[in-house]
């Protein structure tokens, strides 16, 4: 995420009573993030969601959402994906 850093202003404005970066642009893309773990830990993964929450506000992103891939769970990305696709407009 810390490569996106160039894509919003360097100047800052306050959102929600929080500071954030300035758009740059009109739009921005929809964020998914994707973590992987060897076996469920709710701790890690409520961590990784809050994380993928918190950066999609600074990144001025219209739709997010995040999944945690644990062996046996990969239709939880499958599932992921289409309602993402669908809540952006995608295929």
């Amino acid at each position: 995420m810390d490569r996106c850093i160039p894509n919003l202003s360097p100047f800052f404005i306050r959102i929600g009573g929080e500071t954030h970066h300035r758009p740059r642009y009109t739009r921005y893309p929809p964020i998914l993030g994707v973590g992987l773990l060897d076996k469920p830990d709710p701790e890690k993964e409520n961590i990784f969601r809050t994380l993928v929450a918190r950066n999609a506000v600074n990144y001025h992103s219209p739709f997010h959402d995040a999944v945690v891939i644990i062996p046996g769970r990969e239709r939880d990305l499958r599932e992921t994906l289409r309602r993402a696709m669908k809540k952006t407009g995608g295929v």
